[in-house]
């Protein structure tokens, strides 16, 4: 009766020391929800610094955005009509897309999908890293897509299984 005890209380106490990932997961949730996307905050620094000379100069600025927001359905359809595009110009659509996806409320596209898979923190913190490397490479490439496909080669690690499946 005492070794059952004892199986019983090991039990619990590992069930309980089980990490809960659902509140990683809504503790990221809300911060999305309740944070500015990094082109929109540029933009708000870029339109700061435009008044703070106009100001100095005691001039006009023109607050009237030239370019309007694309939505969702527009960067998807160039993301799919793309397919010549360089490797560049795909990853920027695929970053502007999960951004706009994402300051909408939807779920990152950069996430594993199955209809019998359950995404966990892992998941989340992987499809962040993705997404900031990619970020990274467009950044330091300044708009060559040589040097982008150079940028991107340095993270991507050699799959030796595909090595061994092409050499047959």
């Amino acid at each position: 009766m005492s070794e059952e005890k004892l199986i019983n209380e090991n039990v619990n106490d590992q069930e309980t020391q089980q990490p809960d990932y659902q509140d990683y997961i809504d503790t990221i949730n809300d911060l999305r929800a309740n944070s500015v996307s990094k082109d929109r905050y540029d933009k708000l620094v870029e339109e700061k610094k435009e008044l703070i000379e106009a100001l100095k100069s005691n001039s006009q600025v023109n607050l009237v955005n030239a370019e309007e927001e694309r939505s969702i359905d527009e960067v998807k359809a160039d993301l799919q009509d793309n397919p010549d595009g360089t490797n560049l110009e795909k990853w920027t659509l695929a970053l502007e897309y999960r951004n706009k996806v994402m300051e909408n409320g939807g779920r990152d596209p950069f996430l594993p999908n199955g209809r019998n898979y359950t995404y966990d923190q892992n998941d989340v913190i992987a499809a962040e890293k993705v997404a900031n490397i990619i970020q990274r490479c467009i950044d330091e490439s300044e708009g060559n897509p040589q040097l982008f496909n150079a940028k991107l080669g340095t993270f991507i690690k050699e799959d030796k299984v595909a090595k061994v499946l092409n050499k047959k």
